[in-house]
């Protein structure tokens, strides 16, 4: 093994996961160190080229072992059969991210995300995380705290009610245990989402790795929000209040969700179905069909469909996030640069709408669907 190579890779990788001084110092080590490699390239590719290969590819591997330990594991065991109350407990599922990088979540996030083919990319993954942080624009994670407070409220005391989150802690599984840790008779599961994604379908995996029979519970599951005429009047709403009386001159774009590379066929279809209604709302106010875009959330997409508004015309472009009630980081950073390379001439005003889980209209919406549930 050449252990030049092999710990100028390592130091590299390490600042992938390192922040601030630390993460410069290794990149300069490294860079120091593969400078002197480079100076004795000719001898060493003649000679150990072999084990050059072999240096990388155990840098590698070790880098990927040690991901795997620092990984977040949760601590919650699913608890022993406990005494059943007559108590029904609201299990929710917002989407959220941690409010700032940290390093055992964004391991366990991208695991999560990737199939088994793709963990030799984590490391990768994982430092484009780190930047996506770095270079974050704006938060909105005290919303959090916000959903749950007006859910609660409005919920009373007939419920229990146990927050979870997609990618930061307490995930599904932890809300799940401590709702049967509490001997709550019934569990309603509230899935805070458009479509049925990834996210909604876990809540039905995460319930086959658990014996709910031997707790004597009953389940149940609110649907997704894409069939909610309420949540459509409302992106409605909200377009209205930016466009200020400018329904001729105004573009609209109705964005989807973030596709991945194995999309569910039946998340796609209700996205579809929620933009084709919401779009039904606005023309019936007057805007003009085919001055209102549908697309996905991708970079091309979204710059594609601005060239296309400005070529009609219009000063006032709304970009509306439909696909999901949670804009992530990344989202943002991919939305600003969308608009960037659209060069929008002087005097179109590009302006982003979402309509949010914290939104008073979607906690009315939640609290019906959850009450009506538990009535059956």
């Amino acid at each position: 093994m050449n252990w030049k190579v092999f710990l100028a890779m390592f130091m590299l990788y390490l600042s992938i996961i390192l922040k601030g001084i630390q993460e410069r110092l290794l990149i300069l080590a490294a860079g120091v160190l593969l400078t002197i490699i480079v100076i004795g390239w000719e001898m060493e590719v003649r000679k150990k080229l072999r084990h050059i290969m072999i240096s990388l590819i155990t840098a590698h591997l070790i880098m990927l072992l040690l991901l795997s330990a620092l990984r977040y594991r949760s601590m919650a065991l699913e608890p022993d059969a406990t005494i059943i109350k007559d108590t029904t407990a609201v299990v929710l599922l917002l989407e959220g991210e941690p409010e700032d990088f940290v390093l055992s979540l964004a391991i366990n996030n991208a695991f999560n995300s990737i199939k088994s083919y793709q963990i030799p990319l984590l490391p990768f993954m994982i430092f484009k995380n780190k930047i996506v942080y770095e270079n974050a624009l704006s938060t909105d994670f005290q919303l959090h705290s916000l959903v749950q407070q007006k859910l609660q409220s409005q919920l009373g005391n007939s419920y229990r009610l146990y927050v979870t989150y997609t990618k930061k802690p307490p995930y599904l599984r932890e809300g799940i245990y401590a709702a049967l840790a509490e001997g709550n008779r019934k569990i309603i599961f509230a899935p805070v989402l458009i479509a049925e994604n990834e996210s909604f379908l876990a809540i039905e995996e995460t319930l086959k790795r658990i014996n709910t029979g031997k707790y004597q519970i009953i389940t149940k599951r609110t649907e997704a929000m894409w069939n909610s005429d309420a949540i459509a009047l409302l992106y409605v709403s909200k377009i209205n209040q930016a466009t200020t009386g400018r329904v001729q001159n105004t573009g609209i774009i109705l964005l989807g969700s973030v596709t991945s590379r194995e999309p569910s066929v039946t998340a796609l279809q209700q996205e579809v179905l929620l933009k084709e209604k919401i779009k039904s709302f606005l023309i019936e106010e007057n805007y003009i069909n085919y001055q209102i875009q549908e697309t996905q959330f991708n970079k091309r997409n979204i710059t594609k469909s601005i060239d296309a508004l400005l070529e009609y015309g219009v000063s006032n472009i709304l970009i509306v996030n439909t696909g999901a009630l949670y804009e992530t980081l990344e989202q943002q950073m991919e939305l600003s640069r969308a608009i960037k390379s659209a060069d929008a001439p002087d005097g179109v005003v590009i302006t982003k709408l979402n309509v949010t889980a914290h939104d008073p209209e979607v906690i009315y919406e939640l609290v019906n669907r959850i009450n009506l549930l538990n009535m059956h």
